[in-house]
């Protein structure tokens, strides 16, 4: 978006807000599925931006929710169930039951206890679940290779589920192709053994391969696609023999599309240096992989005036009463000035609900899509916050 439009945008709409470009959106979902050659499936995994979902949902051939409150989303939003794969490390019974009641296609099992309790009230329901298992890469999430291993063999164990697939989540902001390669290997090898005893029809390997995106200023923005087209030069070495293979994206996808506005308030030097304090700050934008604004994101410094003055280097915060508040550490700005906008760009993975929102009881930022007719709409108002951080309870002593 042109330096002129944002202005406008934040003008008519308020500030601090984020921007949601759904042209820009639109146009890199096309330019991901020429890559990919239309040969491999789609999912998008809507943590990254909820707010995206309805226009995700007919972009893409499935929505991965990770939580009773992205399925509450879904069924608000009537998000079609066949198109849900219900993740998530933990799933309660009333979680499981939800998802049921809604008729969500296919649910993870993270555990053998998660794949005993879905079988469970599978045969309550008197129905069959579809559920793919989730192969451990690191960490908490998913079940071990041999786990897997013996629940295929006992499949007839449990009643309830149709066994159809795998799904492995290999973390985040990955750019290094070998760690890719090996991820295929062991997916395929995982795939190979399953098949000696258990033959499958349209058996789904759902791949959530974490591909990086560039965010800072000293990353490389000549390309980014290229990982993905790396990642199809190796899913093409393999040979699924007519699996569904389906691969997981969330930052991947919507990382570009999103602006956050923010307005300054306050210009000073103190004894340390030279500050410009905005209506915003960490508790609505926090950038993967910056710390203490240590690292400095692509960033516009727009004004109504002329920009007369000498440049020097601020440190740009928020609002917020914590020696945390540091958006960026060091930036050069010429004669920044009360009212002057600062846009920051590659906001739209993460950015509306990653940051400490609860903290001080500040308003929520308005939520604007700008639409494909090139119409802004809020998508979510101003929102107080305070409410959520108090009780009128009387107490008694």
């Amino acid at each position: 978006m042109n330096d002129e439009n944002l202005l406008q945008i934040a003008t008519k709409y308020g500030t601090p807000s984020y921007l949601f470009d759904l042209n820009s959106l639109e146009n890199r979902l096309t330019a991901i599925k020429e890559i990919l050659d239309h040969k491999y499936e789609l999912c998008y995994a809507m943590k990254a931006n909820p707010f995206l979902l309805n226009f995700m949902q007919n972009s893409v051939d499935v929505i991965e929710v990770c939580s009773p409150g992205e399925l509450e989303i879904c069924i608000n939003l009537k998000i079609n169930p066949t198109k849900i794969i219900y993740s998530g490390v933990v799933k309660a019974e009333q979680d499981i039951k939800r998802a049921l009641d809604f008729k969500v296609d296919i649910l993870t099992a993270e555990s053998p206890n998660q794949l005993l309790l879905i079988n469970r009230i599978a045969n309550e329901y008197g129905i069959k679940v579809n559920v793919i298992l989730r192969l451990s890469a690191w960490g908490q999430f998913g079940m071990c290779y041999s786990e897997i291993v013996k629940a295929f063999c006992n499949a007839d164990k449990y009643t309830n589920v149709n066994f159809v697939g795998l799904h492995y989540y290999a973390g985040t902001q990955r750019k290094k192709m070998d760690l890719i390669k090996d991820d295929l290997d062991k997916i395929f090898r995982l795939r190979s053994e399953i098949s000696k005893f258990i033959k499958f029809e349209n058996f789904l390997i759902e791949y959530a391969p974490g591909l990086g995106v560039s965010i800072f200023e000293n990353d490389d923005f000549n390309d980014t696609l290229g990982d993905l087209k790396s990642l199809k030069k190796i899913l093409d070495l393999y040979d699924f023999k007519g699996d569904i293979v389906r691969i997981e994206l969330g930052r991947f996808f919507v990382q570009y599309c999103g602006y956050y506005l923010a307005k300054i308030l306050d210009v000073k030097t103190t004894d340390i240096g030279d500050y410009v304090l905005l209506n915003g700050g960490i508790n609505h934008l926090n950038f993967y992989g910056s710390v203490m604004g240590m690292k400095v994101p692509i960033m516009r410094h727009l004004t109504t005036n002329l920009k007369n003055g000498s440049k020097k280097d601020y440190s740009i915060c928020g609002a917020l009463c914590t020696a945390n508040d540091v958006l960026v550490r060091r930036k050069t700005l010429q004669n920044p000035q009360i009212d002057d906008l600062i846009v920051f760009e590659n906001a739209g993975a993460y950015s509306v609900s990653d940051g400490i929102s609860l903290f001080l009881s500040h308003t929520l930022p308005r939520i604007l899509l700008l639409q494909k007719n090139k119409e802004t709409i809020i998508a979510r108002d101003f929102k107080e916050t305070f409410w959520l951080n108090f009780s009128n309870i009387e107490l008694k002593n």
